[in-house]
């Protein structure tokens, strides 16, 4: 009788669900759904596999099917199969680094994406995954659980518009990079990111990029002490998150070096500890204090900011910075003063697009030994550049002036004797005076 009843399932599924033996791998059709391998499979014969593009579900028959299948066979099995719900391949593939999952399109089940997931991630050593595209509202269980997934040190999320909330990723020991992007339904970022301990304490570098919906950060009551939320963080990123309008972040980030923000998330006090500091589109930020401290910045990067109008009232002290960038901030009329004893080591200088500077400091006396490189671009009331530029500017190597149309005259005395590359363009005054340049 059961023999019989087999023989009719077969009959009745017509050619839905295989059983792969040995021998038979050419005997799969396209029409394939659910197939279950019983015996070794090899990359040779996962070739057979690809071809059957209708295939939902495949199981091994035991813990051994897939023992002899290599992790690029894995990959192409799992980014090919298009309409796959149900895989049972990775328990004993421990020695698997990285892991792609992405989907398409939009799926019928958005379950069966998460149980597809977890089966993914269950037995695993990973070392970095990378989610795109996820449809559920929720991300796996086993993002709850440490053990699962322990041994990841990079995590990549991207374009899972259905998801409303982060995992608690703040659970995974190991973990030192995470990059967030277009997770459309995420509104808050809270305690639940960090996870029951309340920190993350291997997390290097964080990235949040195009967070639509996104309106608050929250890491207050995450129940450790502030300097703990994030003490190994070096590097944070924020970007294209137009909604986001409120950020409560720890105040002590010891380890941090690099900023890359749309507004001051950060007090004046955190800058202290800053080597590179990048802040792009802050529509409320007007100065950059020093609180009366040196401050540690090696790059300073400031960039469409329309309130911006000082550097602590033209006195920025930042003995180590080497490169200064200012674009775009209309409302910015100073330069640093007394570069030779608050900014000893600039090497790089470029003013883009700052209307309202007219002159450099302290009536064009720009006085920076090793500066190297200068840039000028779209000030269109600055008049002339520095005075006495052989000698206030003697390491000078790099000059460009674009797009300065009220710019008249080369410094008097010359430029310095060490210039290699000046490119002058779309400065019509002066190039008209183009004969008093006295090169």
């Amino acid at each position: 009788m059961h023999d019989l009843i087999h023989d009719l399932a077969q009959y009745m599924s017509r050619g839905h669900y295989f059983t792969l033996e040995d021998g038979n791998s050419k005997q799969i059709t396209m029409k394939v759904h659910h197939l279950v391998v019983a015996s070794h499979v090899s990359d040779k014969t996962m070739d057979f596999v690809l071809r059957t593009t209708q295939l939902r579900t495949l199981l091994p028959s035991s813990s051994s099917s897939f023992d002899y299948l290599s992790n690029e066979a894995v990959h192409q099995l799992v980014s090919g199969m298009k309409l796959l719900r149900v895989l049972s391949l990775l328990a004993n593939k421990k020695k698997l680094e990285e892991l792609t999952f992405s989907w398409s399109r939009d799926t019928e089940d958005p379950e069966d994406d998460k149980g597809v997931l977890e089966e993914l991630l269950s037995g695993t050593e990973l070392k970095r995954l990378n989610i795109i595209r996820y449809r559920d509202m929720e991300f796996p269980n086993c993002f709850q659980n440490p053990n699962t997934i322990s041994s990841i040190v990079s995590i990549k999320l991207e374009r899972c518009r259905h998801c409303r909330s982060l995992p608690a990723l703040g659970k995974l020991p190991s973990l030192k990079t995470l990059y967030i992007k277009q997770l459309d339904g995420v509104v808050t970022v809270s305690k639940e990111f960090y996870g029951t301990n309340g920190k993350s304490a291997s997390l290097e570098s964080l990235s949040f990029s195009s967070m639509s919906a996104w309106k608050e950060w929250n890491s207050t009551w995450v129940g450790v002490k502030d300097g703990e939320v994030f003490p190994k963080l070096r590097e944070l990123c924020i970007s294209d998150c137009d909604r986001l309008i409120t950020v409560h972040l720890p105040q002590n980030l010891p380890s941090l070096t690099k900023l890359i923000i749309p507004s001051p998330l950060l007090t004046s006090t955190a800058l202290h500890r800053l080597q590179n500091f990048h802040s792009s589109a802050c529509g409320n930020l007007k100065d950059i204090k020093d609180a009366g401290k040196s401050l540690s910045l090696s790059s300073l990067f400031i960039k469409g900011c329309p309130k911006f109008i000082s550097f602590n009232e033209g006195r920025l002290r930042a003995p180590n910075l080497n490169s200064l960038t200012v674009e775009g901030c209309e409302k910015l009329t100073k330069l640093p003063g007394q570069m030779p004893y608050l900014l000893p080591s600039l090497k790089k200088l470029l003013i883009i697009n700052c209307p309202q500077v007219e002159s450099f400091p302290a009536g064009a006396e720009l006085n920076a030994p090793d500066l190297n490189s200068l840039t000028v671009e779209y000030c269109k009331n600055l008049k002339k550049l520095q005075g006495r530029m052989h000698d206030l500017l003697p390491s000078l190597e790099r000059l460009w002036i674009l797009d300065c149309p009220n710019m008249e005259l080369f410094p008097e005395g010359g430029l310095p004797s060490k210039l290699n590359g000046l490119l002058v363009s779309n400065c019509t005054s002066l190039i008209k005076n183009r004969n008093d340049w006295n090169l």
